[in-house]
C-alpha cells in the first residue's frame, strides 16, 4: 500500500455523514468507507440546528481510523456539506451561530422575492449551479439581515458570500451596512 496515494472525502449529508478513502488502482477508482455517522438535528432555544460539535467528534474519529488504515499514504482531505449549512464566526474566529437546519427554515417570508429582485434566480443558478431555495445560504443570510438577527452583526463587520466560495465576491452581504433587503 505505500505506493498508493489516498484521498479522504468527508461527506456531511442531511441524515448521515461518512468518510470515504479513494485511490486509483490499475486505472480504476477504488473506494472504501472508513466511517459513517448519523447527522440528525437537535433543538436549541426553539431552533432546529445541526449538531456540529458531534459531527466534529465523528470526523476526528473517522480521520484517526483513516490514519490507522492508510497512514502516510493519505495525500488530501476534502469536505462537502449541504449548500444550506453555514456557521458565522466573529473577528476572533469564534462560532457565534450554529448552522441552522434547512428543516427549520421559515418559508413564509419574502426572502425568495428579495433574491429574485436583487440577483435573479437564474443568474444565481448560472454562477453557482444551485437552484434558488428558501433554505439555501443566500436566502438565510438575507432573512437574518432583514430580521436584524444579532448573530449576524457580531461578525466583526465582515462579509459572507452566498453559494459557498463559487461566487468569489459577486454577491457580498456586508453585515455592517443595512443593504437593500
Amino acid at each position: 500500500m505505500p505506493d498508493r496515494i489516498i484521498h479522504i472525502s468527508v461527506d456531511i449529508g442531511a441524515s448521515s455523514g461518512r468518510l470515504i478513502a479513494g485511490w486509483l488502482e490499475d486505472g480504476l477508482l477504488k473506494m472504501q468507507e472508513v466511517h459513517r455517522f448519523i447527522t440528525g438535528d437537535i433543538f436549541l432555544v426553539n431552533k432546529r440546528v445541526r449538531d456540529i460539535y458531534r459531527y466534529y467528534e465523528d470526523i476526528l474519529f473517522g480521520l484517526k481510523k483513516a490514519v490507522e488504515l492508510f497512514g502516510p499514504c493519505i495525500s488530501s482531505i476534502g469536505v462537502d456539506s449541504m449548500g444550506s449549512d453555514f456557521g458565522l464566526l466573529d473577528s476572533q474566529g469564534n462560532l457565534v451561530l450554529i448552522p441552522v437546519s434547512y428543516r427549520d427554515t421559515d418559508l413564509n417570508d419574502d426572502a425568495y422575492e428579495t433574491v429574485e429582485r436583487l440577483y435573479g434566480s437564474w443568474n444565481n443558478y448560472k454562477i453557482c449551479g444551485n437552484q434558488s431555495m428558501p433554505c439555501d445560504t443566500l436566502h438565510q443570510l438575507i432573512r437574518m439581515v432583514k430580521n436584524k438577527d444579532s448573530c449576524i452583526f457580531r461578525c466583526g463587520g465582515s462579509s459572507i458570500l452566498s453559494c459557498d466560495e463559487e461566487l468569489s465576491g459577486l454577491y457580498p452581504i456586508y453585515f455592517d451596512e443595512p443593504g437593500p433587503y
